[in-house]
């Protein structure tokens, strides 16, 4: 017949010895180190929750303030915006084609671009309105008038 304290784990260990008695403690080197990587993972989450958008809307704090003109932005710039997909970002670019976006407001004409669509891109937007781009002098244009020429008769 075998002897069962041939298969019984040790309890003999440092482990126990330095704990009084419980198996289930760790010595102090381990708990010293243990405590380290739970205080390190806690300031990790910390600064990680920190990058919540804040309450005035915009980018997360300590993300890249990248704003984009949906004028003149690429197509692939336009569907990395939050909520904008291929689909939608295709229709921009139709619509721009169109007419120019005066201000954010007029994404709103873009079919799926409704006000929470907006609301969440808006941080993300600039619209320029510089002499050289492209909505410069829109909506000033003279009426064309059109005139009948007759020959000059010697």
């Amino acid at each position: 017949m075998s002897d069962d304290r041939e298969h019984a784990p040790d309890d003999s260990g440092p482990a126990r010895a330095a704990s009084g008695g419980a198996p289930w403690a760790w010595p102090a080197d381990v708990r010293a180190l243990l405590a380290a990587i739970l205080v390190a993972a806690g300031v990790a989450l910390r600064a990680a929750g920190s990058g919540e958008a804040p309450a005035g809307g915009g980018p997360p704090a300590g993300s890249i303030a990248l704003r984009v003109d949906p004028n003149t932005a690429p197509r692939s710039v336009l569907e990395a915006l939050p909520h904008v997909g291929p689909s939608l970002a295709g229709r921009i670019v139709e619509q721009r084609a169109i007419r120019p976006f005066l201000s954010a407001e007029d994404l709103r004409r873009v079919r799926g671009i409704g006000p929470a669509t907006l609301a969440r891109i808006l941080p993300y937007l600039r619209i320029d309105r510089t002499p050289e781009g492209p909505v410069a002098g829109a909506g000033r244009a003279e009426p064309l008038r059109l005139a009948r020429v007759r020959p000059d008769r010697p």
